[in-house]
């Protein structure tokens, strides 16, 4: 009998993740929609929207903040106190340093929530060139690797090529 690899749908249907997207702006938005078009259960959090942050988080494999650096201490906060998985990892698509420490959004992450695994998703990534399906390419980092790999699984696509690295701080200041 001959080998016949799995399908792209069974694959995304055996690794579907539970994704909750903090931030609702187009740089959300467009890893919302690679999310969802790779099949995975996608939440959107918005301060003006309906669902409460604890309905967006609960539950979620990966949570991913695409919040300004000036909102990333305030949400961080804000999820500090619900239940949050020590199996969520998180992803930091936020750009910049926080003004008063010079911290990375990775670094705040990272010291608030010590038993999770944080992964920064940073490249030339315009939302405007991903939303219009134009091809583009980011690289997520984190200091483990499977991490890394999970990440890169849910928005890697034919469009969107996402590839691993194990230096978040290099990648983030890059």
């Amino acid at each position: 009998m001959l080998y016949s690899p799995p399908s792209d749908a069974a694959i995304f249907m055996t690794n579907q993740k539970s994704v909750a997207i903090l931030g609702a702006g187009a740089w959300g938005k467009a890893l919302a929609t690679l999310a969802q078009t790779n099949a995975h259960n996608v939440r959107i959090f918005s301060r003006r929207g309906s669902q409460t942050l604890a309905q967006t988080v609960e539950g979620a494999d990966i949570i991913l903040s695409a919040v300004s650096m000036k909102g990333v201490r305030d949400i961080v906060s804000q999820l500090k106190s619900l239940p949050i998985s020590p199996h969520t990892i998180f992803v930091t698509a936020t750009k910049g340093l926080d003004r008063e420490t010079t911290c990375t959004p990775s670094q705040i992450w990272q010291e608030n929530f010590s038993h999770n695994r944080v992964v920064v998703l940073c490249g030339p990534n315009l939302s405007k060139e991903i939303t219009q399906e134009l091809p583009a390419a980011t690289v997520v980092a984190s200091n483990i690797e499977n991490a890394a790999e999970s990440v890169q699984l849910v928005f890697n696509s034919t469009r969107f090529r996402v590839y691993t690295n194990s230096d978040p701080l290099g990648v983030e200041l890059g």
